[in-house]
């Protein structure tokens, strides 16, 4: 048997090594698909999975409930509501199906409308289980539902909860709230997960046959799309409306702060833009860092990950929104905070995509 001459051998290792050694756009839709998408969404699906049995648990327990009881289920709830901060910022696929976002979170409520339904709800007679809930209004499900309920001076007291038929009713409600959250988030991270509904595909091998994405430029479009979108929404809707930079005469609207009844406004942003940075740099994958840095762009990929940690130890200190907008001192910390991500929100929207060789399809609605 002859043996291949050593120049056409390692020409045929080359030829291999060129086939299977992925391009780098592939490289970062593959990378941010496995080591930030997935992870986010199965952690908010266990989190809510744990939020139902805290429910559970909470109602089964006999006696008079405490605080101190109710304090577990509202630990868990905001464990979720920090695992939901990361799984919303990928705004396409099956997330925008059927209204499933706000499913999980109903905001800003301007007219207090959650706690009206909620309370029709406990004042009707219906069964109050998981299909009434996948029924009714989405101002009765998810996140914001469950923060009324468990965070509300009135609502959310322990008193509401004893071994009463209202009380028995309200555990009823709670833990129906907390399944159809749990439903809605299993069914999103089922939708991605590459052994069932497997979504993530569709992101991960664009091609003229893909049905969303013809080509890796429209994918990794779509991920700068929802990046930009992410860090605008930060600043327009969870500091600007509480700051009242969208009323009349700047005047503070603390009610307009995300999760104001929990007081975890500060909490939920600060999760926020943890995610979106975490969805630049691709986690402990090749992210768009990485992807700037092979188009000679090193200079933009420190600036903007710099502008990240700035943005982020501002909020790491800063009060709770929903106290410090109307109080003149405190209110000077969510100001920087929103002077940092509107420096942050102009470097992404304005200098990010012609450096990855894409256009920009997020239309941006905020203003300043």
């Amino acid at each position: 048997m002859k043996s291949l001459p050593i120049w056409l051998l390692c020409l045929l290792l080359l030829v291999v090594s060129c086939k299977t050694q992925p391009t780098p756009e592939q490289q970062l839709l593959t990378d941010t698909t496995r080591h930030v998408i997935l992870p986010a969404l199965q952690r908010f699906s266990d989190s809510t999975q744990a939020l139902v049995t805290s429910s559970e648990q909470f109602c089964e327990q006999q006696g008079q409930k405490t605080a101190q009881d109710l304090a577990q289920l509202q630990d868990n709830w905001r464990k979720s509501m920090n695992a939901w901060q990361a799984a919303k910022i990928i705004p396409f696929g099956p997330i925008s199906i059927d209204n499933q976002s706000w499913k999980i979170q109903f905001w800003p409520d301007k007219h207090n409308l959650v706690r009206r339904k909620l309370q029709a709800l406990l004042d009707g007679e219906d069964a109050l289980d998981v299909e009434r809930i996948a029924k009714a209004s989405v101002l009765t499900q998810g996140l914001t539902a469950l923060e009324y309920l468990l965070f509300d001076e009135q609502g959310g007291h322990p008193d509401q909860y004893q071994s009463t038929p209202k009380g028995q009713r309200q555990c009823q409600l709670l833990i129906a709230v907390s399944q159809h959250t749990h439903k809605v988030a299993a069914g999103l991270n089922e939708a991605w997960q590459p052994e069932q509904g497997n979504y993530a595909a569709i992101l991960t091998k664009p091609g003229e046959q893909n049905p969303t994405f013809t080509d890796s430029n429209s994918a990794i479009a779509a991920l700068v799309d929802a990046l930009v979108a992410t860090t605008e929404a930060a600043k327009g809707g969870q500091l600007a409306q509480p700051l009242g930079y969208k009323s009349k005469g700047d005047r503070p609207r603390p009610y307009m702060s995300e999760a104001w009844r929990s007081r975890y406004s500060t909490q939920a942003v600060a999760a926020n833009l943890q995610a979106a940075k975490l969805l630049y740099s691709g986690g402990t994958g090749y992210g768009m860092d990485d992807y700037l840095r092979s188009r000679n762009q090193k200079v933009l990929a420190e600036k903007i990950n710099a502008q990240f940690d700035t943005v982020l130890t501002t909020v790491s200190q800063a009060p709770a929104i929903f106290d410090a907008v109307t109080d003149k001192q405190q209110r000077q910390v969510i100001e920087q905070i929103y002077q940092d991500l509107k420096i942050l929100v102009g470097t992404l929207k304005n200098e990010l995509p012609p450096a990855m060789g894409v256009q920009l399809g997020f239309n941006s609605n905020d203003g300043d």
